[in-house]
Parts: structure tokens; sequence; C-alpha cells
């Protein structure tokens, strides 16, 4: 709405301006600036209502459930992709931490072998 409020108040300023000139305005440019004044007081309503039982929890809507069908199951999927991902990342690090005590714990590993070992590990993940 705030995107659209500098264009409404400069043409309601424009018609005023018109009117305080003493120009005669045509009726039907007088219902279409009540008609947007209308419509424009019903929107910031319906937004403030919505907005409002959002934050404060009175009709028990987050804000996905403000989003269409298709995009809420949109996200649904991204989050159980991304915590899939995040399950694999953290068990992927673990194997490479893992395999590097365990070279270290053999005492068979100096830094450029264990460089290159990582290197190896994790061009084989």
């Amino acid at each position: 709405m705030s995107i659209r409020h500098p264009k409404k108040m400069e043409l309601l300023s424009k018609v005023e301006a018109l009117k305080r000139s003493g120009v005669s305005l045509p009726n039907d440019l007088l219902e279409k600036v009540d008609s947007i004044n209308e419509k424009w007081e019903l929107l910031g309503k319906t937004l403030g209502e919505k907005i409002q039982d959002t934050m404060v929890g009175h009709s028990g809507l987050g804000p996905r459930d403000l989003l269409s069908p298709e995009s809420g199951s949109l996200v649904r999927q991204l989050e159980v992709r991304i915590k899939e991902l995040k399950g694999w990342l953290r068990d992927t690090e673990l194997f490479i931490f893992n395999s590097c005590l365990r070279q270290e714990s053999e005492g068979t590993m100096n830094a450029e072998k264990q460089l290159q070992y990582f290197k190896i590990l994790l061009a084989v993940v």
C-alpha cells in the first residue's frame, strides 16, 4: 500500500487544487475519486485486520497462512529440503572430521598429508 500512497495523494491534491481554483469538474471524475478513496480505505482496513490478526494471533493464522495454497505447499517443500540438506551437511562434516581424527590417532599424518587427505575426501563427497 505504501508504494501507491504517494500517487494517490498526488491525484487527490490535484483534484483539490482544481476544485479550489473554481474549475468545474465532470461528475464522473468526482465519482471516480470518491470510489478510489472508498476502495483505499477498505483495502487499508482489510490489510490492517489481517496484519493485526496475524501479529496478535486472534485468528490463529500465521504469515504463511496468508499465502496461496500453491505457495504454501512450495514453502513447506523447501523447508523439508532445507532440513534434508542440513542433515546431509552435518553428516558430511562429521564424516570428514572423524576421518581426520582417525588418521591423527594412528599418528600417520603430517600437515601436508592431512591437507591432501582432506582434499581427496572433499572430492569424494
